[in-house]
């Protein structure tokens, strides 16, 4: 299913121009959010897609302002550009998180990370397992070591 907002230029469908401050962004995508929302058109097929996709809009603009300060018509393009969406968010595999837990346990990225845990979470080793990416209880013995 198609949305009416696929492939269109952010600006003009929320209806402000490219220099537009946030605020006047987010007003203009609530105002819009309530037009298309499913529960106020329920016997449009496409209202559900259409509202994805104009949240998805408001969450790249939004993304695009808190790291740069403003919004470019670059975000637009990467939004249309199917491959580089699928390079910038690829289907992770099981050799991929192998290749990383071979490159990251015992590294000094994960010394950091256990060390940051544990003065986090002020020795709570159940919390430092949730915090530590590839830990497992068989890792406290490992994290000790690099505490100590």
């Amino acid at each position: 299913m198609v949305s009416k907002f696929e492939n269109k230029n952010f600006y003009e469908v929320l209806g402000v121009s490219k220099n537009a401050e946030l605020e006047a962004i987010k007003r203009s995508y609530r105002k819009l959010a309530l037009q298309v929302h499913p529960d106020r058109n329920q016997g449009n097929p496409e209202a559900t897609r259409d509202f994805q996709v104009l949240s998805r809009m408001m969450e790249i603009l939004g993304k695009q302002y808190d790291q740069f300060g403003d919004v470019e018509n670059d975000v637009e393009e990467s939004f249309k550009d199917v491959e580089f969406m699928k390079t910038v968010y690829r289907k992770v595999t099981v050799e991929d998180i192998e290749s990383f837990s071979k490159q990251y346990i015992g590294s000094e990225m994960e010394r950091k990370d256990v060390i940051d845990a544990y003065d986090r979470f002020h020795g709570d080793m159940d919390k430092v397992l949730e915090y530590v990416p590839l830990s497992e209880k068989e890792s406290i013995s490992r994290f000790v070591k690099i505490i100590r």
